[in-house]
């Protein structure tokens, strides 16, 4: 049986901006026009995201958490009710908005690109999806839990109160379903 990808949309603490942030340091500067290469199969992106570089100030890095509003998201016990990321490159997802219990701690992801929205883009350019997948456990470090989080997918916040749009799907799914 094929493993569905959940959508829910997160409300962002403050988590994300979108600006410039003056530095001396040149290492966090992309050197070309192609996005990092990834360690995962690669995936056509024939769309630039605003996160392609994994800056911390522009990638997904902060507290986001379930609309408490949606009643489809909230009926849906699988739904996170918080995702905490670093850098684009860590999550941790929990059971509740307050952080105390942890479904998978400290997942690591592999950033993959970005996919246009088949609904809004083009007519919406910055309407893309940004694909993670999680990196290979060789050592045996990582939370077992985190497979059920094994490919994830996010909306750049957008619209007014400002959101973001999440879906997510374990070990049975691929990042293309």
């Amino acid at each position: 049986m094929k493993q569905l990808l959940w959508v829910w949309v997160l409300v962002g603490s403050g988590a994300i901006a979108t600006g410039c942030q003056s530095g001396s340091n040149s290492s966090s500067q992309p050197t070309d026009s192609s996005p990092p290469a990834a360690s995962s199969p690669e995936i056509a992106t024939p769309v630039l995201s605003g996160n392609a570089y994994k800056v911390p100030y522009l990638g997904y890095n902060g507290s986001f958490h379930l609309n408490a509003e949606s009643e489809s998201s909230t009926k849906d016990t699988r739904n996170p009710k918080r995702i905490d990321i670093q850098k684009m490159e860590e999550a941790t997802f929990y059971k509740d908005a307050a952080g105390q219990t942890a479904i998978a701690r400290d997942c690591h992801y592999a950033y993959l690109g970005a996919v246009p929205d088949t609904k809004y883009y083009p007519e919406y350019k910055t309407s893309v999806w940004d694909l993670f997948e999680l990196e290979k456990d060789e050592e045996g470090n990582q939370d077992p839990a985190c497979k059920q989080f094994k490919y994830l997918s996010f909306t750049a916040p957008h619209g007014d109160p400002i959101h973001m749009h999440f879906r997510y799907g374990g070990e049975k799914a691929s990042v293309q379903a």
